[in-house]
């Protein structure tokens, strides 16, 4: 079952691929970081993967990213133009909410089962950014 997961979230990352080729074309001042983008999710998303399929430490992991996605929030909200603290509170208790909440489920299951809702999740959302890009309105 672990290797059907990796061919299929192989084979999603090249039809992704080709959407950050098709972006590429349609925004060639936005290429390079747009193929940093993928290349960097590539890697998180196969680490990850390889953690949850074949280690024991999936759960660290997780908390590690969680952790990270905290500071992100922080950061988001200190390069925004518009600081208001009410949005970081809202912010941040609900991210940690969430996060609670995700962390105390994925602690009841091993690795190995929580391969194919990753990989679930992250296909809704790797399609979702690179259809944004190619058929968004916004500029």
């Amino acid at each position: 079952m672990v290797a059907t997961i990796f061919i299929i979230i192989s084979v999603f990352f090249l039809i992704g691929g080709i959407g950050v080729w098709r972006i590429g074309i349609k925004k060639p001042e936005e290429k390079q970081r747009i193929v940093l983008k993928y290349f960097t999710y590539a890697i998180i998303v196969y680490s990850l993967c390889s953690v949850f399929a074949f280690t024991s430490y999936y759960f660290l992991a997780l908390t590690l990213i969680a952790v990270a996605g905290f500071f992100e929030i922080i950061y988001a909200w200190l390069c925004s133009d518009k600081k208001k603290p009410f949005i970081l509170f809202f912010g941040i208790v609900t991210y940690l909410l969430v996060g609670f909440l995700f962390l105390s489920g994925a602690q009841k299951f091993p690795g190995d089962k929580l391969l194919p809702l990753y990989g679930l999740i992250l296909c809704f959302d790797g399609f979702s950014q690179i259809c944004g890009q190619l058929f968004g309105k916004r500029k």
